[in-house]
This record gives C-alpha cells, sequence and structure tokens, in this order.
C-alpha cells in the first residue's frame, strides 16, 4: 500500500490555503516505488487520499494524479478519496475529519478500512461491526499504550451502513471502468487574475497603506501589510511592515531598496521575510485609495518544493 500526503509532494499555497500542484514530484517517486514491489513479485497497490477539508474541489487533481499513475504502473488504486468525496457531497453531517480538517475522524478513518476491505476481497463491507476496539495510540507521543484498550470507533448501525455503501459504491464503479478512470488534467490553482489598475499618480499614491495580506498559513493568515509611499524628486522611496500577530513570528519592518511605480503597477520585494522567504510583490490601483495586488515566493527543495502565491488589499489612510 502505498499513501502521499494530499499535496502531491510539493507544498503549494493560494491565499495561506494549502492547495495541489501537479503530480511532477509524487509521479516519479510512485513508479520508483511500484517497480520495486512488482520485483519481489507483489502487485502495488496506491491509496488514493482524500482533499483536505477547506478545498474539496482538489479532489479531482488527486484523483488524476493517482489513476494516471496506477494505469501506467499497473498497480491497483484504493479509491478512499473518491468515497470520502461521495459521502461529503450526499451526508454532510457526517463528519469524515479530524479537528485539524486533514486527518480522518474516526469515522473517517472506518471509510477508509471498509473501502480497503471492498478493494482487496472484491465484496461488500456491508454488516461489517461499526464498533471497533483496541489498542490506542497517544497522539501526543504517536505511541502504542499496549496497556490500555480504548474504542476505537463507535458508528451507530446507521452510520456504518452509509461509510459501508459508499466505499462499496465507488469501488463497483472502478471495477466496471476497468480499474482505472479516464480523467484529464485539472489545472493548477492560482490566485485570481489582477483588474487593469488606474494610472498611479504621484500625490494620490504618496501615504500610508494598510490592510491584509492573504498569503501564509495559519497561524500567520492573515498578516497585516502597511505600506509608506513617498516621493523625493523623481525617486520613490518606501517603507514596508509587516505584522504576523503571532508568538511564533516577531513582527518586520524595513525599507524598500527595490521599490518601482510605473504608469500601471508598482513593485517591490522584502527579502527577509518569515519563514526565511523572499517574497515579490506586484501592485495595481484599482480605484482611488485603494490598491490590490499578489505576492510570491518559492523554496527550493529537491524532497519537498514551497511555493506560495497570495494576495493583498490595501486601503490609504
Amino acid at each position: 500500500m502505498l499513501q502521499e500526503q494530499s499535496t502531491l509532494g510539493v507544498n503549494y499555497y493560494v491565499d495561506g490555503r494549502i492547495r495541489i500542484a501537479g503530480d511532477q514530484v509524487f509521479r516519479p517517486y510512485a513508479e520508483k516505488w511500484a517497480s520495486e514491489i512488482r520485483s519481489v513479485g507483489a502487485t502495488p497497490m496506491l491509496y488514493l487520499t482524500w482533499a483536505r477539508k477547506a478545498t474539496p474541489e482538489d479532489q479531482g487533481a488527486l484523483n488524476y494524479a493517482y489513476m494516471r499513475v496506477a494505469k501506467d504502473t499497473g498497480a491497483q488504486a484504493a479509491p478512499v478519496g473518491i468515497a470520502w468525496e461521495r459521502v461529503r457531497k450526499q451526508k454532510p453531517f457526517l463528519e469524515l475529519f479530524y479537528e485539524d480538517g486533514s486527518h480522518p475522524s474516526a469515522a473517517g478513518s472506518y471509510l477508509a478500512a471498509c473501502t480497503f476491505y471492498a478493494v482487496i476481497f472484491q465484496q461488500s463491507p456491508a454488516g461489517l461491526p461499526g464498533k471497533i476496539s483496541g489498542i490506542p495510540v497517544n497522539l501526543e507521543t504517536g505511541k502504542e499504550e499496549p496497556e490500555k484498550n480504548a474504542m476505537l470507533a463507535e458508528l451507530s448501525p446507521q452510520q456504518a451502513r452509509v461509510l459501508q455503501d459508499a466505499a462499496w459504491h465507488v469501488c463497483q464503479q472502478l471495477r466496471k471502468a476497468g480499474g482505472n478512470l479516464n480523467l484529464t488534467p485539472v489545472p493548477v490553482p492560482t490566485a485570481a487574475p489582477l483588474p487593469e489598475g488606474t494610472p498611479l499618480v504621484g500625490a494620490e499614491l504618496e501615504g500610508t497603506w494598510s490592510g491584509d495580506l492573504r498569503f501564509y498559513p495559519p497561524p500567520f493568515l492573515p498578516a497585516q501589510l502597511e505600506l509608506r509611499l513617498r516621493r523625493e524628486g523623481n525617486v520613490w522611496k518606501g517603507h514596508l511592515a509587516l505584522l504576523y500577530h503571532s508568538q511564533d513570528q516577531a513582527d518586520q519592518a524595513l525599507d524598500l531598496d527595490d521599490l518601482r511605480v510605473d504608469e500601471g503597477q508598482l513593485t517591490f520585494t522584502d527579502p527577509q521575510a518569515a519563514q526565511k522567504l523572499e517574497i515579490h510583490f506586484r501592485g495595481v490601483q484599482v480605484r482611488s485609495g485603494e490598491l490590490r495586488g499578489h505576492a510570491e515566493a518559492s523554496m527550493e527543495n529537491p524532497d519537498a518544493p514551497v511555493r506560495l502565491v497570495g494576495t493583498w488589499q490595501l486601503r490609504k489612510k
């Protein structure tokens, strides 16, 4: 059973929410692991995971990535995420997520287990018990507590049947399709495009602007951004302040060395922002007294690259 996090190996954030940026990291490693598994005479199975609670629209990208590599490697796919999508749409009262919006609740784990059962044994999980006890895991240490026996899942017969039926339904669909769904690529999500700005008139632009930067994930979202602009002759000067409202990150203030103001947009860089990022800002004036813009940053890491795209909106004080 091969599982990737529901980010496919790239930490990609849009307005502070983690999103799917494609399978360029996931795919080659999935192929290597599948090859190793086949080399010992076993059949690889891919654990097709679920989209995070805040971004259900990313399920299509996960489905495409897993199904594509399953088809190309001859692996089986356990369509857990597809079953989650079905339950979330049809029975939203059943909470599948743990409080962090990423990991499964007891019901979510039960749905995953039912899907594995249906795929492996090719039979319906209907009738399996909804109450399961066993050795618990300490959530703080991540270690088993063998001296204890706890109720790991305690679902009503009605709840258990909903999850069993969802797992069996999607597995039957997948089997009828020959074990793989013919899906199309999903575009990588980006920040909304900026509108065409109004001319940046010096007298209107000078002064102090304040608003929100939607860029970092929690606990830094949103950060407050303050921008002070002034003109000395034909040269623009700027001062940037970022207020994170977090005990884990000190606020930041700096003079802008590369501030540039053209007729239609302004650009500047924060070279030493929180989390050691270099953030590139670009903005336009959408109307008198209001600036909107994009912010972008990236960190190269061959194992888990990081890319952030965000938006900011300022009003003149």
